[in-house]
């Protein structure tokens, strides 16, 4: 009895070659399908898009994703997400709702790191 192998795929040349860097306008739509895909029900899918549209509009659609750091996120993104809120809603956001937009968050950022989607302009796989 053998060891299991993984097959290896053809690469097409596309191994180790630069690619350009998906935006965030084009990384959101490909995180909601890969959450379809993986069962997920409509109204999280809803959830979602409700809970990340503050962020695309913040980051900007032609940004790519993988220029968006932790820094930015924590230090940029959240304080304004969390002050639009208390302007919109005339109160803090409960802590629930905070902790929705941080999953999201980290969902989006998992599932471009592991298909290898965080890439800064100039092409080049950055950390997550």
């Amino acid at each position: 009895i053998g060891r299991l192998r993984r097959k290896s795929r053809p690469t097409n040349g596309r191994r180790g070659a630069t690619r350009p860097p998906l935006t965030v306008e084009l990384a959101l739509p490909a995180f909601y399908a890969y959450q379809e895909r993986r069962g997920r029900r409509p109204s999280t899918i809803r959830r979602l898009k409700s809970l990340l549209r503050p962020f695309l509009l913040w980051a900007g659609p032609q940004t790519p994703q993988g220029e968006i750091s932790h820094a930015d996120v924590e230090l940029d993104f959240l304080p304004h997400w969390e002050t639009e809120f208390i302007r919109r809603n005339g109160c803090p956001p409960a802590v629930s709702t905070a902790r929705g937009v941080r999953l999201a968050l980290c969902g989006l950022f998992d599932f471009l790191d592991r298909f290898d989607q965080l890439i800064d302009s100039e092409g080049n796989r950055v950390p997550n």
